[in-house]
């Protein structure tokens, strides 16, 4: 059985492949020419092709997740896959890097006409995750692509170990890719999570999340400390499926299904706060800075899925959207800035201060949803979720005039009091109710 499902596997991506040379050779008679489109875990030398920055010395990043599902999975009676991909292809100009979850190669050509048509507006360097191995358990890739107008000098992707449900048959994980605008460089940290299934399942992709959030963590530190140095830029961005709008979770339904992770110290009658905990793991323990730039834009968190109209209360959108899900108003896709305090510290320098060498930062309350409505179609907006944006801004000076927002320790004081969690902290150690101890602060 084993060897007619794999010899079943080969087949179909076999089959994939072919039919993605040769809808690339039909449509682009030069795609055997070299091209910037890069592969994973390797440095790059790229003859870089010169963009020139929006007016200000500006540029826009989107995140999102652009729901391309592999052919014959769709939520209701269609997804209009192609329809809504050549719609987004209109609004590419608007974009200098796109992160893009839900990219989807098996079985279809779209990936491939994505990174052509981006190629044409502009966006020469380009990468994506890659397929799964032959004998791999998942059956398709992850679904990541970066796009960008300026140089991807290096770039990897680390899955994620497991997913379970549907998710199991995808190679989910995060896409890193070290972009050079001008003179400085964005450390960008694309990801798309475990999702949520309704019902008593729900603990499953909890527990599941928690493991890849530390192994997020861990290829965070091992990369930014092979490739980050003071006054780069780091942003994490991506599908996160974890809501902010409704992120408590009891604690007891959990501990229930401890084989998982061990979570014997998660405290037996206090609520658990994914969104919370997401953010102390990623920051181990808010050892280095992160925040969410969508909140920090808004003061508040904003719905990215299944919205409801403001006015009947009804859902806005049913086209795309799982039914179950209607009128959820959920908070999953993020932009994080993040700032490695602690791999600054190791490398010997002071995690404190303006970064003298500072060359791009972001233009404070930027960040923004992107709903990508659309008007005389079979759909109302081009996915089921929202694009989240922020612009950049490049300084042909190094910005030093003033501290970054994440560096000044009054700042962080603020922040460390608020949270109540221990540090270093991951969901097997979070115990609601204690505070951050004042060593990190000190540190």
């Amino acid at each position: 059985m084993y060897k007619y499902l794999e010899l079943i596997k080969s087949s179909i991506m076999a089959a994939s492949s072919q039919l993605a040379k040769l809808s690339t050779a039909q449509a682009d008679p030069y795609a055997k020419q070299a091209s910037n489109t890069l592969s994973h875990k390797h440095t790059y030398t790229v003859k870089p092709i010169e963009q020139p920055l929006r007016p200000h010395n500006r540029l826009n990043l989107l995140s999102y997740n652009i729901f391309l599902r592999p052919p014959f999975i769709k939520n209701n009676e269609s997804d209009h896959k192609d329809a809504r991909l050549q719609e987004f292809i209109k609004s590419m100009h608007e974009f200098d890097i796109i992160c893009l979850q839900e990219v989807f190669g098996l079985l279809n050509s779209r990936k491939t006409r994505l990174l052509r048509s981006a190629k044409d507006a502009g966006f020469h360097y380009n990468v994506h995750s890659p397929s799964p191995a032959l004998f791999s358990s998942n059956l398709v890739d992850g679904g990541l692509v970066i796009l960008s107008r300026y140089p991807i000098i290096c770039s990897e992707f680390q899955p994620y170990p497991y997913g379970v449900f549907s998710d199991a048959l995808s190679q989910k994980g995060i896409l890193y890719a070290q972009i050079k605008v001008k003179d400085g460089i964005l450390h960008l940290f694309s990801t798309h999570t475990q999702a949520s299934y309704n019902g008593e399942t729900q603990k499953y992709s909890v527990l599941t999340r928690g493991d890849q959030f530390q192994v997020f963590r861990s290829f965070l530190d091992k990369t930014l400390t092979k490739h980050y140095n003071k006054g780069d830029m780091v942003l994490l961005a991506g599908d996160f499926n974890v809501d902010a709008n409704n992120p408590t979770i009891k604690t007891d339904r959990v501990l229930k299904h401890a084989s998982f992770l061990k979570y014997s110290q998660l405290g037996l009658k206090e609520d658990f706060n994914e969104y919370e905990a997401m953010l102390c793991m990623l920051s181990e323990g808010y050892q280095d800075g992160i925040q969410d730039l969508l909140l920090r834009s808004n003061g508040k968190h904003v719905v990215t899925y299944a919205e409801s109209c403001k006015h009947s209360n009804g859902p806005l959108e049913t086209v795309l959207t799982a039914k179950e899900d209607l009128c959820s108003n959920q908070g999953l896709d993020y932009i994080f800035e993040f700032n490695p305090t602690s791999i600054i510290s190791k490398k010997g320098l002071s995690p404190l201060g303006p970064n003298k060498n500072q060359r791009l930062s972001v233009v404070e309350n930027s960040a923004k949803v992107m709903e990508f409505f659309v008007k005389d179609q079979a759909f109302s907006q081009l996915s089921d979720h929202y694009g989240v944006t922020v612009t950049l801004e490049y300084h042909a000076e190094p910005k030093n005039s003033k501290k970054n927002y994440l560096q000044s320790p009054l700042v962080w004081e603020e922040i460390l009091n608020q949270r109540e969690f221990m540090a270093p902290c991951s969901l097997m150690n979070y115990i609601p109710g204690h505070k951050v101890p004042q060593k990190v602060i000190e540190d």
